[in-house]
């Protein structure tokens, strides 16, 4: 009997000298848990918010104004003249063209 109090006294002993480090890695633990939760929710409504942008029709209309003028920028006179007036069917005329000598 004088054995078990004494082990349950130095046991006693051992964790209150403890407690102190374990209240430290408590307060650890908790402060990642809630920086996790933060960013879990942050991922998550950043990713709701941006999918209803893209996908309305004001956010779809400033993303296409935004490339096309960087396009614009980006390729001032690139096609000045180089495009033709007109330009002929898919299938070629096959009347029109003369006939091989074979």
């Amino acid at each position: 009997m004088v054995r078990q109090v004494a082990r349950l006294n130095s046991l006693l002993l051992l964790l209150w000298r403890h407690s102190n480090k374990i209240k430290m890695i408590r307060k650890i633990l908790d402060g990642l848990a809630v920086a996790s939760f933060v960013l879990t929710a942050g991922i998550i409504g950043g990713g709701f918010f941006g999918y209803k942008y893209v996908t309305s029709e004001q956010g779809q209309a400033k993303i296409k104004n935004a490339i096309m003028g960087d396009i614009k920028k980006a390729l001032p006179g690139a096609i000045g003249g180089q495009m033709p007036k007109s330009t002929g069917g898919a299938i070629p005329d096959l009347k029109s063209q003369t006939k091989l000598g074979f």
